[in-house]
């Protein structure tokens, strides 16, 4: 017998996930924005190759978000332990992008005056 109040948690907290991962997407969007502005104006090798890099990163990155999405919809179905394993997955991926956005704003700091250090205290 499934308990009502453990269903209606899982599901909510899926549909949490899901939007979660739904917001990191969009930064990967304004990120690749971003680095489009600075393509034509790249003047060294070295930029290019820095901007390749974060390009390289991103696209990792959606494919990441695009996968988790997928099993969290799937898993929404499934046996609660499969769940909280994947939710685990997502955390660490959020743990992982925001190093890779602060590295990206650390590049992106003499282009667009950024702050030198932006911190992201997400609860993840």
């Amino acid at each position: 017998m499934v308990n009502v109040n453990t269903a209606r948690q899982e599901s909510y907290s899926t549909e949490s996930w899901l939007k979660e991962l739904k917001f990191y997407e969009m930064e990967v969007d304004s990120c690749e924005r971003s680095l489009e502005e600075l393509i034509a104006n790249a003047s060294t090798p070295q930029e290019l190759m820095q901007i390749e890099h974060f390009q390289n990163q991103f696209i990792l990155q959606r494919y990441n978000l695009r996968r988790l999405r997928r099993q969290l919809k799937w898993l929404a179905r499934a046996p609660e332990e499969a769940l909280h394993i994947l939710i685990e997955e997502a955390r660490d991926f959020i743990r992982m992008f925001k190093s890779l956005l602060q590295e990206f704003d650390r590049f992106m700091a003499p282009y667009f005056h950024l702050p030198a250090q932006i911190v992201y205290n997400h609860p993840a």
